[in-house]
């Protein structure tokens, strides 16, 4: 019995087409290393500047935490959010909570990146 021999760089051709549109637009293309280590030590070097903006962004964080583990907290996706359309989400308790951890995460995060000098 004889099998096909196929080509590596045959295989590769017929094949990067439908590995492209699986894995999308590589976001990291083009990006520049110290770019990126720059924008970062700005962005610490300002976060050091203001201790009791981290200190309020970490005891609210935790407030939040607090409040869903106990199921009471409020935090919910804005209307126009897309990503939390599906009732799973409100409907299984994980799951809500999942959505309200990264939602109150997601929150602190932005206050934190806020350039005023709060």
């Amino acid at each position: 019995m004889r099998t096909a021999m196929v080509d590596e760089a045959e295989l590769s051709e017929v094949l990067a087409p439908a590995v492209d549109a699986i894995l999308g637009a590589n976001p990291f293309v083009g990006m520049d290393p110290s770019e990126v280590a720059s924008t970062l030590g700005d962005f610490f070097s300002k976060l050091t500047a203001h201790p009791g903006k981290i200190t309020q962004g970490m005891l609210q964080l935790g407030t939040d935490l607090f409040r869903i583990g106990l199921g009471i907290s409020e935090i919910s996706p804005e209307p126009t959010d897309k990503r939390f359309t599906d009732p799973a989400w409100n409907d299984n308790v994980l799951y809500r909570r999942l959505m309200q951890t990264y939602l109150a995460w997601r929150q602190s995060t932005l206050d934190l990146a806020k350039d005023d000098d709060s």
